[in-house]
């Protein structure tokens, strides 16, 4: 029998009215043509976007999926972080396909049997995957996009992992990458921060060179600057862009070390970014940069006592 994820977020964080969200939709991805200038830009098979709810997240998965070049893909590997179970490997759906208030998107059930067979990642557990919004928040734009265009998708839960495994997962994808009927999205939300997430990191200046980590440095950095703390926030999210934009593992390694920007994909991020450095050196050519659209925050900053979600779109292009 056919396994199929029930949208679990469908009538809370988006419209479960396919008529309704239907219109949403078409709007975010029209809005997103606009600030791309076009829509679908050739070559681009390599995504990442954000996984929050539509009336904060949905201008830049507009922005994300309006950027999708899909013609001649045929299977779109989706890499999220796990917001709610601890992991040190990657896992798979054991689900065939996920449902949106369109219709089914189909899972690549043969391709995720593969990895598996690899030990490299394991199934993980319906209740886990019905649990995860990283996957589910990115269905409505895909299906919405390529129709009754047979897109399967590859759902793939990055855990806490160590920079070993991150590198072997990125080895196993690798061909994938190589192969232009596949593409990649990255789901990530950026800088999470306030009380609720326990970050206050704030820099002063777009270099990030020195980062207040606790509320007490950050009260102190306080008196003495004139930057509002959405501001910092802000430099701390596009020093990221940019260190990723570049493609180096071990740039962004060092990035996140030196800032801890509580990116919730840092480390699905940090598998594409390895993915795309091998692609890059293997086919001798120049690396590969992540081209960043749009960015917001769900709120502005300006007292320690606030926090905000940061959200950004980009894609790179594989020819």
């Amino acid at each position: 029998m056919a396994l199929k994820r029930p949208a679990t977020h469908a009538g809370s964080w988006y419209s479960a009215n396919a008529t309704k969200l239907g219109a949403e939709v078409d709007r975010y991805l029209a809005n997103g043509a606009s600030a791309l200038g076009k829509s679908a830009i050739p070559g681009a098979r390599v995504l990442v976007g954000p996984h929050a709810g539509f009336a904060y997240a949905g201008p830049q998965l507009g922005e994300t999926y309006a950027a999708f070049d899909f013609k001649g893909i045929k299977r779109l590997f989706i890499l999220g972080p796990s917001h709610h179970v601890y992991l040190e490997h990657a896992a798979t759906s054991a689900f065939h396909s996920y449902e949106t208030p369109f219709g089914n998107v189909n899972v690549d059930v043969e391709t995720t049997q593969k990895l598996n067979d690899s030990g490299v990642t394991k199934y993980m557990s319906a209740t886990t995957d019905k649990d995860e919004h990283s996957f589910e928040m990115h269905m409505p734009f895909l299906k919405r996009l390529v129709g009754d265009q047979n897109v399967k998708i590859v759902p793939i839960m990055v855990g806490q992992t160590s920079q070993e495994y991150e590198k072997r997962l990125a080895k196993l994808l690798l061909p994938y990458v190589e192969d232009p009927s596949n593409a990649f999205v990255i789901s990530t939300d950026f800088c999470h921060w306030g009380n609720n997430f326990r970050y206050w990191g704030y820099a002063d200046s777009e270099d990030c060179d020195n980062v207040s980590q606790s509320r007490e440095e950050l009260r102190r950095a306080l008196k003495s600057s004139s930057t509002p703390i959405y501001k910092s926030i802000e430099y701390l999210d596009k020093k990221g862009m940019e260190v990723a934009s570049l493609t180096s593992y071990d740039k962004w390694k060092e990035y996140c070390k030196k800032t801890d920007n509580t990116i919730c994909g840092r480390k699905p991020l940090a598998i594409l970014i390895s993915m795309l450095e091998n692609y890059a050196l293997e086919k001798g050519e120049k690396p590969i940069n992540l081209e960043w659209i749009g960015y917001s925050q769900s709120n502005q900053v300006n007292d320690i006592s606030e926090g905000s979600v940061s959200y950004a779109s980009g894609f790179a292009l594989l020819r």
